[in-house]
């Protein structure tokens, strides 16, 4: 996407995992307790249905669907749980993981322009330029999805689920050597089920999701006694 995407002047994170069942929708139920006024898009790629017979016709390309607010109140869900934990705006997109453009425009306009945002999967870290990626994972992941694989790269920051207060180092070695492609700036432990993520890890975060501080040059206060200069 061009430098004229709507993402480009939002504050957005991407949360993504290997797999499912890995947290990540737990860590951004913590993040929504820590970040003012945070929007959640949940991402899932749109799947061909069954093929009714030999003159079935695939759906358009570059189709979506945004899930109506019934389904994203239902509770236990993904987005009942951002709900539940106090989000500002919750959307759901099925998009065309061949074409997925017009489905996150559509979806980003649903947004308050203000607010920062956290993306649950891998195609926001190609099409939104988030300012972090943050991959949420056990020790031993069972699987790495090939779409997760394909972004470890961008990792930001890596939150190992279920090892609170382990020595990064000792986390680092072990996933390094499993996917030498994971070169995160930071990592992180938590035990997400039972606490919160790491206070430093949440002052990044809050950081990275405030409004950009703007610079306004100071106005210049004639000194006592002098005289304004000449009138134009």
């Amino acid at each position: 996407m061009g430098s004229e995407h709507p993402a480009d002047s939002r504050r957005i994170l991407a949360v993504i995992g290997p797999h499912g069942g890995c947290g990540k929708t737990t860590l951004i139920c913590h993040l929504i307790g820590h970040v003012p006024a945070l929007g959640c898009l949940k991402l899932s790629p749109r799947h061909e249905p069954a093929s009714a017979g030999p003159g079935a016709r695939p759906r358009d390309r570059g189709g979506y669907h945004l899930a109506e607010r019934t389904v994203l109140e239902q509770a236990g869900s993904d987005t009942g749980r951002f709900l539940a934990a106090g989000a500002a705006h919750v959307q759901w997109l099925e998009y065309d993981p061949h074409d997925p453009s017009a489905g996150l425009v559509a979806a980003l306009a649903r947004f308050p322009a203000a607010i920062p945002m956290v993306t649950e999967g891998t195609v926001a870290v190609a099409h939104l330029q988030p300012a972090a990626v943050i991959l949420v994972t056990p020790l031993s992941p069972r699987e790495m999805k090939p779409s997760t694989g394909a972004v470890l790269e961008a990792v930001t920051d890596v939150v190992v689920n279920g090892r609170a207060g382990q020595h990064h180092e000792t986390l680092s070695r072990e996933l390094r050597a499993a996917y030498p492609q994971l070169r995160p700036m930071f990592w992180w432990s938590a035990d997400l089920s039972v606490g919160t993520p790491p206070p430093p890890f949440l002052a990044r975060i809050r950081m990275l999701a405030a409004p950009p501080q703007r610079y306004t040059s100071p106005v210049p206060v004639p000194r006592a006694g002098s005289s304004p200069g000449p009138e134009a």
